[in-house]
């Protein structure tokens, strides 16, 4: 899924800032994501889309959440505003994953959790114009 749906995970380091007061804040984990040329789903104009994109963006919207979910992430909301459109091919990349859980330490139905994300995009999607 890495580089194809999602960016490439490209390592980690920790920041330590020893003169903060709280120990809980005198580290910052931080993940290094490949750099993608590429703007906001939502705020990239449909006008400049044929027909033929928009549906195919739409699909690749569905098939990258289902992709992700089946992966055994889950994350408490998914939007438009999570994606990512590459300038170079159109294709799309999920990036938000700063609010994601582990279904089995969690209260939430996964299916149904599915099906409302699910759902929220659709809701988005044709509003947006790609319905």
């Amino acid at each position: 899924m890495q580089g194809k749906s999602i960016p490439k995970f490209l390592g980690h380091f920790v920041v330590r800032f020893e003169d903060r007061e709280l120990e809980e804040d005198r580290s910052c984990k931080v993940l290094m994501l490949e750099l993608l040329d590429a703007r906001i789903l939502e705020r990239f104009p449909v006008s400049k889309l044929s027909a033929l994109e928009r549906t195919r963006i739409r699909q690749e919207v569905f098939d990258i959440v289902t992709a992700v979910y089946k992966h055994g992430v889950y994350f408490p909301n998914v939007y438009l505003s999570d994606f990512m459109i590459l300038n170079t091919d159109r294709t799309l990349r999920l990036c938000g994953f700063s609010w994601t859980y582990d279904p089995g330490e969690s209260s939430f139905s996964t299916e149904r959790h599915i099906k409302a994300a699910i759902s929220g995009l659709e809701w988005e999607l044709n509003a947006l114009g790609y319905g």
